[in-house]
Formats: C-alpha cells, sequence, structure tokens
C-alpha cells in the first residue's frame, strides 16, 4: 500500500470517527444551500479578502442561480464579466504604465540653461530607479519637471527622493553680460 492510499483510508476512517460519512438531513441541506452566499460573505470579510467586486460578482452568480441558471451558465456568465473587469483593469494600469510622460514639447535645454532659468536642478529619484534631472516647476499630486527633454509630469506617490543636482547657479549681474 503506497503513501497515497495509506493518506485515503485515514482520512476515511476519520470521517467515519466523527460521523462525517452519514448523509446530510435534506432540510440540512436545505438550510445550508440556503446560508451559502451569506457564509461565504462571512468567511470572506474575517479573512480580509472581501472587496465590493466580490460582492458585485457574488450577488450576479447567486441570483443567477436562484433564477435557475445551470452552474454552468453562471459560471461563463461570471467569467465574462471577470474578463471584462480584468481586461478594464489591465487598459488602466497599461495607460498609467509609463507614469512620466511628455506634457508638451519644450525647447531643448541644456541642465545650465535650466539652472540659469530657476536657479536650481533637482535629482528625482523613482521607485522604481530611474532618476530624472530638472527643475521642479509644480508640485502637487503631481510634479511638473522642466528636463533637458522636455516637461513631464510626475506622480507623487511614485517619486522616492528629490535631491539638489549642485548648487545654484548664479544669475550674472547686469554689468557683467
Amino acid at each position: 500500500m503506497n503513501s497515497r492510499d495509506q493518506e485515503t483510508a485515514l482520512l476515511e476512517k476519520l470521517l467515519v470517527k466523527y460521523r462525517f460519512a452519514r448523509p446530510v438531513p435534506a432540510g440540512e441541506q436545505d438550510a445550508i444551500l440556503a446560508s451559502k452566499k451569506k457564509i461565504l460573505i462571512r468567511v470572506l470579510k474575517t479573512t480580509g479578502a472581501f472587496t465590493s467586486a466580490y460582492g458585485a460578482f457574488l450577488s450576479v452568480y447567486f441570483a443567477l442561480k436562484k433564477a435557475g441558471a445551470g452552474a454552468f451558465v453562471a459560471k461563463i456568465t461570471l467569467a465574462c464579466a471577470a474578463t471584462a473587469a480584468l481586461s478594464y483593469g489591465a487598459y488602466r494600469a497599461a495607460s498609467s504604465f509609463g507614469s512620466e510622460r511628455a506634457a508638451s514639447p519644450a525647447p531643448v535645454m541644456t541642465l545650465d540653461d535650466i539652472r540659469m532659468k530657476y536657479e536650481w536642478v533637482d535629482r528625482i529619484t523613482l521607485y522604481n530607479g530611474k532618476i530624472i534631472d530638472g527643475a521642479i516647476t509644480a508640485r502637487g499630486e503631481t510634479y511638473t519637471v522642466l528636463t533637458t527633454r522636455g516637461i513631464v509630469r510626475i506622480p507623487r506617490n511614485q517619486i522616492k527622493t528629490v535631491r539638489p543636482l549642485n548648487m545654484p547657479a548664479q544669475k550674472p549681474l547686469p554689468g557683467d553680460e
């Protein structure tokens, strides 16, 4: 007898010992089936896995089951809804993927030109490791940065650090030009 057969025999003994091998009475089966949704939601909430999306999917699934749609039809309907939701989520993720998007073409400037115009240049390090050098012209939920390649917008939650690149340049005095 291999280990799998031994495990199966042990499981059968445990089921018999704790009276799980007997059939469940019809009245109990009806009560269990009637409270399936409520119990499932309670378990999901207890484990912290319940979301509004789960709630919507479960409502549709149990409504289809109650309306007499077979499990196959209910599963196909939910699979289509899940596919649509995942596709939309993937679209949203892909559209926000290149987070530092060029907002507008700006005349190409060197870092020295930027330093002369704004009196500073910052080095912005993103959580993905990318480093952007330029002058921050606007802060908030989205930072606007003038770089040597143009103006880019960076969501604040993607910025790891902001440090001055060098000491601020001094503008030439009116008589020194």
